[in-house]
């Protein structure tokens, strides 16, 4: 049975020598939601967290500075 790392060491140069970008952020969306499963996120948690995450990709989101956080953090605690 082939070992994971055996795997890696097979895809690296591949991925090493990619140029198609539409082909590389396909693979980095299905090693990325294959990830959130082995966490043991629902499919509806990912679907949720795949949507805030493409807001804020898009910038649309709302973003806060970590002195932001602090502050929120602090007066959430009162």
């Amino acid at each position: 049975m082939e070992t994971a790392n055996e795997l890696k060491e097979r895809l690296y140069p591949l991925l090493e020598n990619l140029q198609n970008v539409e082909l590389l952020k396909k693979v980095e969306d299905l090693i990325y939601t294959e990830s959130k499963f082995e966490e043991g996120l629902t499919e509806t948690e990912i679907l949720l967290f795949e949507k805030r995450r493409q807001t804020y990709l898009d910038g649309e989101g709302k973003n806060f500075s970590w002195e932001e956080v602090k502050e929120l953090a602090r007066v959430s605690k009162k």
